[in-house]
């Protein structure tokens, strides 16, 4: 027979309701006396009778589809024994605790130090060959020392420019913009504002020759109140654009409009940039509609835009987008793509924030008659900043 048909035989199964003496029956099934078809013969089962007397189950019983085990049992006066010792245990526990004192009330004897001491020595035995390890890892300071002092002295470092003891650019700390300072701006700066005439603040304009005659054209008295500069607060920079240091100085007008003059260096004096800090342009923007508009220097805003068109493709031309100094109009300009201008733009533009522009002053042309009159070509840039030429 083989083992699948000989493991069936060996379970147990439980007869109830035999109604010999009363009492239930266990059918053992012998699995060597099989019938034809691997089933036993009824009429070799013995029948056995279960004892009477009564079993209690502690825990679950373990069953297999095959097998099932059969689960311990203990009598009453092991229950009510076990019930006993769990009752009395906690007290037991509570009396041995009791009866031993404190920790921090334990005296030391002769032999508690005795056994620290063997605990300390143990302590040491294994600390020890970690410690010596560890300072075995550890590189001595003297030879680290000498071998950075020979690394910095192998490869020295030719391309970075010498600097100050307070680490500044030498140009900038030493120009007469930086020097003369806020003060002598602020002066400039009021005079040219309270000025009647032209020949009240002429000495303190930058390039003034080259410039009298546009001056001339575009000055108009502002007359300050008396209240003014003494309601404004002024802030002063200075920086380089270019090779060039220049100062800022920032602060409201009379009418509380905001304002940014320019100041520059000029036969040792400072004067006051007046094409910057006006924002001149030989034309508007919205003066670019016109045909006749002279477009040789432009001071506008400019930023990068994704605005093309069939005139100046994208695979052509780089697009830009031009503001007005006022911030009132605007046009499209272009450049070719790998020309100067791009590059020189590129640098300017290279870490602006979407939205933001910066200031630069352009010369634009219309190089296709049939473009739309807002978009221009740029022909030159003639400052990454509004500073005079």
């Amino acid at each position: 027979m083989d083992p699948e048909s000989s493991k069936s035989f060996e379970q147990d199964k439980k007869i109830p309701n035999n109604k010999a003496n009363g009492r239930p029956y266990i059918l053992e099934i012998n699995p060597s006396k099989t019938s034809r078809y691997g089933q036993p013969s009824k009429k070799d089962i013995p029948l056995k009778t279960q004892p009477s007397t009564p079993t209690f189950s502690i825990g679950s019983t373990g069953k297999t589809r095959n097998n099932r085990k059969k689960s311990s049992s203990v009598s009453w006066p092991v229950i009510i024994s076990l019930i006993a010792v769990i009752t009395l245990l906690p007290g037991a526990y509570f009396l041995s605790k009791k009866s031993k004192p404190d920790i921090a009330e334990t005296p030391i004897t002769t032999d508690s130090k005795q056994g620290a001491s063997e605990i300390i020595e143990l302590k040491s035995a294994i600390a020890d060959p970690i410690f010596t390890e560890i300072k075995e890892m550890t590189p001595d300071p003297d030879e680290s020392k000498s071998v950075i002092e020979e690394s910095v002295t192998a490869k020295p470092r030719q391309d970075l420019p010498e600097l100050t003891e307070n680490n500044t650019i030498p140009s900038i700390e030493k120009s007469i913009v930086n020097q003369l300072g806020q003060k002598k701006a602020e002066d400039i700066f009021v005079n040219y504002i309270n000025a009647n005439e032209i020949s009240d603040f002429s000495s303190d304009i930058y390039q003034f020759d080259a410039l009298r005659e546009v001056i001339e054209k575009e000055w108009q008295s502002i007359k300050a109140p008396s209240s003014w500069p003494k309601s404004t607060v002024f802030e002063w920079f200075v920086s380089e654009s270019e090779n060039v240091i220049y100062g800022i100085l920032k602060g409201e007008l009379p009418n509380y409009e905001p304002f940014q003059a320019y100041f520059r260096e000029e036969n040792g004096e400072m004067k006051l940039d007046w094409s910057a800090t006006t924002a001149y342009s030989s034309a508007s923007i919205e003066d670019l509609n016109s045909d006749s508009a002279d477009t040789s220097e432009l001071r506008v805003l400019i930023s990068r835009d994704s605005y093309y068109s069939t005139h100046y493709p994208d695979d052509e031309y780089l697009s830009y987008k031009v503001i007005s100094a006022n911030k009132e109009h605007v046009i499209w300009a272009f450049a070719k793509r790998g020309s100067s201008t791009v590059e020189r733009l590129a640098n300017k533009l290279l870490f602006l924030k979407d939205g933001d522009s910066q200031r630069v002053t352009i010369q634009v042309k219309r190089s296709n008659p049939d473009a739309p009159k807002n978009q221009w070509l740029i022909d030159k840039v003639i400052n990454l900043s509004w500073l005079d030429r």
